[in-house]
């Protein structure tokens, strides 16, 4: 709760007052990971490089809002983290800055847009995460699809996070819709079991882990940090592609564009794991890499171009915004 409380308040925050509270910053970066990821790529740039860098943490549409909020006033130079789709739409609103990377090289074509605007950093998978034990007390047996995830018996033992907020949400969104004829049936039986809404999507791992419910909707990388069991449904999933950005009127570019580069390469894609916490790097050097993940047989995955999604992820959240889904 103190974690929320405080990126709310940073996300509230006048520029000039955060500038103010940490004394001037070289390099400045929006970060929609997780925050130990988003602290361990500034803390391994700067140990690197000898760059300064300082790090907001914020859901990726709240950051997407942010950036909107400043577009005459930007404040970031960097922004990394969060599904592709976001930074397409982005990019249509001419929010990003194309721009060529050494690294990108060593990115396959499906994981960075056609003119440079963002760049895959990393992937991961879309998954319902359990708790055995709370499942055991409650007397439930593990979900293995979308479709029994949606069921009554299920009701309040679900954590989600909101469309409103969270591009994790609408990974789920995309899923069910790729999935069904009728995605609103199903989405509307997995709203309503959901127990409590978080803001970001890499926080339903963590409050099942704490007991907090029994069920979770995450990418794979945090739920395996949390020691929770994985169950890739049976109709299939999707992933996300975690991508960076070069922010138009960076006030730093080519300190922005020397970060986005390491992002990419070995050294960056390396600070990608801290811990037991390890995404997918989308560097096709690397033998855990997102492209060769994907590629797993036992896997069924359906995706969505970024650029589609993006076109239809206003729909999707004033959809969720109007209620209609609640029973």
């Amino acid at each position: 709760m103190r974690k929320f409380l405080g990126a709310l308040l940073a996300a509230l925050l006048p520029t000039s007052l955060l500038s103010s509270c940490s004394g001037p910053v070289e390099l400045r970066v929006l970060c929609s990971n997780d925050e130990r990821i988003c602290n361990n790529w500034a803390t391994e740039y700067a140990a690197q490089t000898g760059q300064k860098v300082r790090f907001l943490r914020l859901p990726t549409s709240a950051a997407l809002a942010r950036i909107r909020s400043l577009r005459t006033r930007p404040e970031f130079d960097v922004w990394v983290g969060g599904p592709a789709e976001n930074y397409e739409l982005a990019q249509t609103e001419g929010l990003l800055a194309p721009t060529s990377l050494p690294a990108s090289r060593q990115i396959p074509s499906q994981f960075k847009a056609r003119n440079g605007s963002w760049y895959g950093v990393y992937g991961s998978v879309l998954a319902i995460c359990a708790n055995p034990t709370e499942l055991a007390r409650k007397k439930l047996r593990p979900p293995q699809s979308w479709r029994q995830l949606s069921q009554k018996q299920y009701s309040g033992v679900i954590s989600a996070a909101s469309p409103r907020s969270s591009g994790t949400a609408l990974s789920l969104i995309q899923t069910i819709e790729m999935t069904y004829r009728n995605p609103k049936d199903i989405l509307t039986g997995i709203y309503n079991n959901v127990g409590r809404f978080t803001n970001s999507g890499t926080a339903p791992a963590s409050a099942i882990a704490s007991r907090q419910g029994a069920l979770a909707i995450s990418f794979t990388p945090y739920c395996r940090a949390q020691s929770l069991e994985v169950i890739y449904p049976s109709e299939g999933t999707t992933y996300e592609i975690g991508a960076g950005a070069l922010l138009a009127k960076s006030p730093h570019p080519k300190r922005g564009r020397a970060f986005l580069n390491w992002l990419l390469s070995p050294p960056g894609q390396r600070a990608g794991e801290v811990g037991n916490l390890k995404q997918a790097p989308t560097n096709a050097t690397f033998e855990n890499s997102l492209a060769k993940l994907l590629a797993n047989p036992h896997l069924k995955i359906v995706s969505k171009p970024p650029t589609r999604a993006a076109k239809e992820r206003n729909k999707w959240i004033d959809w969720f915004s109007s209620g209609r889904w609640q029973q």
